[in-house]
């Protein structure tokens, strides 16, 4: 079964209303699993740090300062966690410190994920690994080499580990343009890993892109999730609103039990005998014809319903003789020929 994650990312700005409001409105339109990050500026930022892009009206000097501000402590995190546990939801976040992940396992988590940027970071991957949780791993600015290469070091450290983990295939770029979603890889990624459970975190803000994602072979969906399209955040343009993740929701999971579907064809014409026959045709008489007529291609008509002879059986009509007389639109009965 296809599983869906509500990627909040930032999109609470801070504010715990908001943080739970997103938490019943991902159960509310269909979601496994929501997630958040857990930011600590002063463990794994600088004063140095550039925003990625310009956001007008932010009341924040320095990244730094707006990690800061996201920040999510100990009773937040497990507030969320609750919340969301009540749901039953699975609650997944991203740490980009080991500070993240000390707290996280205090706090309550449910799955881990490696951002793209912290697939690097082979310290907060083994920390992760340690905990014995399953691990989701976003591969947006990885090379195969670099997945290859991770993948071994689980599987060779790790053995009892690696089932838990599940590659994401994605690209760090927001919003994604479509010559950069690489859509393809995602069955190259399984088959590189030799694995049937692959994710894809898309940020392309369109649904399409993720219903492609499920044809190629996905089956763990991670996307940005917002309230509204007007809402001024970094991630808005590469978001999808709660509405339109619940139409995409429902069409995937449709999509999948048609693939899961399996009916023999000659399963269906069976239990379609019935309507088969009132759908095909019999052999009709075209006129009145008298006892003794020597029939002929002109004598018959085709009709429904197919309670008769067919037409594939016309040959062994023709040239037969009429022993009664029939009239026009009666059934072609054998009884009545010679």
């Amino acid at each position: 079964m296809p599983y869906f994650i509500s990627e909040v990312a930032q999109a609470h700005d801070g504010s715990m209303l908001m943080a739970h409001s997103m938490i019943e409105a991902s159960k509310k339109y269909g979601f496994n699993a929501i997630k958040f990050q857990a930011h600590f500026a002063e463990y794994e930022s600088s004063k140095e740090e550039k925003f990625r892009i310009k956001l007008p009206y932010l009341p924040d000097k320095t990244r730094y300062d707006y990690w800061k501000r996201m920040e999510l402590d100990y009773h937040k995190l497990n507030e969320l966690y609750n919340h969301s546990k009540s749901l039953d939801l699975d609650f997944i976040c991203s740490p980009f410190s080991e500070f993240a992940v000390d707290l996280l396992e205090k706090s309550g988590v449910d799955i881990y994920k490696i951002g793209s940027g912290e697939f690097f970071n082979k310290r907060l991957i083994e920390l992760l690994l340690q905990t014995k949780k399953k691990i989701y791993i976003s591969t947006g600015m990885s090379s195969w080499d670099e997945i290859d290469t991770l993948a071994c070091f689980i599987k060779d450290k790790y053995p009892n580990q690696y089932s838990n983990v599940v590659f994401f295939n994605c690209t760090t770029s927001y919003p994604c343009p479509i010559d950069k979603i690489g859509i393809k890889n995602i069955a190259k990624l399984k088959n590189l890993l030799n694995t049937q459970n692959i994710g894809f975190s898309d940020h392309s803000g369109n649904p399409n892109t993720i219903i492609a994602g499920y044809f190629q072979g996905a089956n763990f969906f991670e996307f940005h999730t917002i309230f509204s399209r007007e809402i001024i955040g970094f991630d808005t343009s590469s978001s999808l609103t709660f509405q339109e993740s619940s139409k995409l929701i429902e069409d995937i999971k449709y999509f999948d039990l048609l693939n899961s579907s399996s009916l023999d064809k000659n399963e269906i014409s069976d239990s379609l005998i019935e309507l088969k026959s009132n759908f095909s045709k019999s052999l009709y008489f075209s006129k009145d014809l008298v006892n003794g007529t020597i029939i002929a291609i002109n004598h018959l008509v085709v009709k429904k319903p197919g309670i008769g002879i067919s037409y594939d059986e016309v040959d062994t009509i023709l040239g037969k003789q009429l022993i009664n007389d029939v009239k026009k639109d009666s059934l072609v009965n054998r009884i009545d020929l010679i």
